[in-house]
C-alpha cells in the first residue's frame, strides 16, 4: 500500500478514541523509507495541551501536531480520509510554531525564546540520550520544539542523531562541523521519562549551535513538505 501525505489512516492497536493517524512526511520519503511521520487523529478531545486542531471532515476529529511521531508503515492500515485543506493548513501552522521554524529559517537565523521552570525539561537545542539501549548503543536526540511547549507539555519533540556519513540528502543536515548528521524525517515526540536528563549522564557534546538547529529546521521543512505553511507564515 502506497503510503500518501495528507492521507488519515487507521493505526493498528489503536485505542478506542483514536480516529487514525495523518501522514505528514513527503512522499518521496513515504515511497522509500521504513518510517513515516504522523499525527494522530482523536475521535474526542483529548485531555492533551493546546495547540489542538479541530475539524470536521465525515465526524468531528481533533490534531495535537506536539505529538508528531515517526512511525513504521507497517501499523498504518486502511486509508480514511484526505483531510481538508483547511484541517491541514492548521495543522502546519501550529508544527511550524512549535519547531520555531519561522526564526530558523531565515538569512539570519534566531533562537526562540527561553522559559524559565522550576522542573527540569529536555531544553531546545539540547542533546540527550533517550529511548532504550540498542545494545550497548544509546540512541541520541536533539530537541526540536520550543522551551514553552517542552517545559509544560509532558515532552517534546526531537530528531535523532547520528554519525553515519550514508545518510545523505536535504532530510539529513551535517551538524556538529560534519561529524554527525540530523534524522529529520524521524522527528518524534518523546516524554520526559524517556530523556536521560542527568547532567552527568548527556552525551559529551551537550547542545548543537544555532547554526545546526537552523539546519535541521530546514531539513523538517523539507521532510515534513512544510515549504507552503512556512511561506503562510
Amino acid at each position: 500500500m502506497a503510503i500518501q501525505r495528507g492521507v488519515a489512516y487507521s493505526i493498528a492497536g489503536a485505542s478506542p478514541r483514536t480516529f487514525g493517524a495523518v501522514v505528514l512526511t513527503n512522499d518521496d520519503w513515504n515511497e522509500n523509507m521504513r518510517e513515516v511521520g504522523v499525527i494522530p487523529l482523536y475521535l474526542e478531545e483529548p485531555d492533551l495541551p493546546s495547540p489542538m486542531i479541530h475539524f470536521t471532515a465525515r465526524r468531528s476529529l481533533w490534531a495535537v501536531p506536539g505529538r508528531l511521531v515517526a512511525v513504521y508503515k507497517e501499523i498504518l492500515e486502511a486509508g480514511l480520509l484526505d483531510l481538508p485543506e483547511a484541517a491541514m493548513n492548521s495543522i502546519e501552522g501550529s508544527l511550524c510554531e512549535l519547531l520555531a521554524l519561522p526564526q530558523l529559517c531565515t538569512e539570519f537565523p534566531t533562537a526562540p525564546e527561553s522559559c524559565y521552570s522550576r522542573t527540569e525539561y529536555p531544553r531546545w537545542s539540547e542533546i540527550y540520550y533517550a529511548g532504550e539501549p540498542v545494545g550497548d548503543e544509546r540512541k541520541r536526540y536533539v530537541v526540536v520544539s520550543h522551551n514553552l511547549w517542552n517545559s509544560t507539555s509532558q515532552g517534546a519533540i526531537a530528531v535523532r542523531t547520528t554519525s553515519q556519513q550514508r545518510r545523505h540528502g536535504a532530510e539529513f543536515p551535517a551538524i556538529q562541523g560534519g561529524a554527525a548528521r540530523a534524522c529529520c524525517a524521524q522527528a518524534t515526540h518523546i516524554s520526559p521519562r524517556a530523556f536521560t536528563l542527568s547532567v552527568y549522564r548527556r552525551p559529551p557534546i551537550r547542545s548543537l549551535s544555532l547554526r545546526d538547529m537552523s539546519s535541521i529546521a530546514q531539513g523538517i521543512v523539507q521532510s515534513h513538505q512544510l515549504q507552503a505553511a512556512l511561506g503562510r507564515r
